[in-house]
């Protein structure tokens, strides 16, 4: 989904404002530790896998990690960009690859607010068909990146998806709308773009 060639910033967050600490999870789903409300680890490469570290020394370290809220409405935030969910944090080999793991319906409201943006009301049919067509390609190109770890770029390569940060009324009521319609030609997601 994104990969930085040297490190990244993972830092607890909520909706709305201040933080909630997170748990930290080893390859086999071991826990490690929590990341404490308002503190921030730097995410590297280490060995064969990946780091979590802190200025002050603090660690965490596995073939891959998961980052997960401790709270329900709490979120994670990767540089500067807030997501809900949890964290994969995986080696790559050319540094490391951050996946968000987050239900479809939850990553749709994110493709349709980054690809339509702010929109008003009386573009409401319009989001909704956007609802659709971003539904329909998600379906269809499920797994297409499997072996790289992952369902979908968060570019233009599969669908612009910016985490909680494009999320807007009209992409949620879109969505809600929209509710598992998708375009097919009688037995599988048809092609959209």
């Amino acid at each position: 989904w994104k990969t930085w060639t040297n490190s990244t910033v993972v830092t607890p967050a909520r909706n709305g404002g201040g933080s909630y600490p997170v748990e930290v999870e080893g390859d086999r789903g071991n826990f490690l530790g929590v990341i404490p409300a308002g503190e921030s680890w730097e995410a590297v490469p280490g060995g064969s896998g990946v780091v979590l570290r802190q200025a002050r020394g603090g660690r965490f370290t596995d073939r891959r990690l998961t980052v997960r809220p401790r709270e329900p409405d709490a979120l994670v935030r990767v540089g500067t960009r807030d997501y809900q969910g949890t964290l994969s944090i995986n080696p790559h080999r050319t540094g490391i690859t951050v996946v968000n793991q987050v239900e479809l319906e939850e990553y749709l409201i994110g493709v349709v607010g980054a690809e339509m943006g702010g929109r008003p009301d009386g573009d409401r049919e319009a989001v909704r068909a956007q609802a659709v067509v971003s539904r329909t390609y998600a379906l269809r190109t499920r797994n297409r990146w499997r072996a790289q770890g992952f369902d979908y770029y968060a570019t233009v390569a599969d669908q612009v998806y910016v985490g909680v940060s494009a999320e807007n009324p009209l992409a949620r009521d879109a969505i809600a709308a929209a509710i598992g319609l998708a375009a097919t030609d009688g037995r599988a997601p048809g092609d959209a773009f």
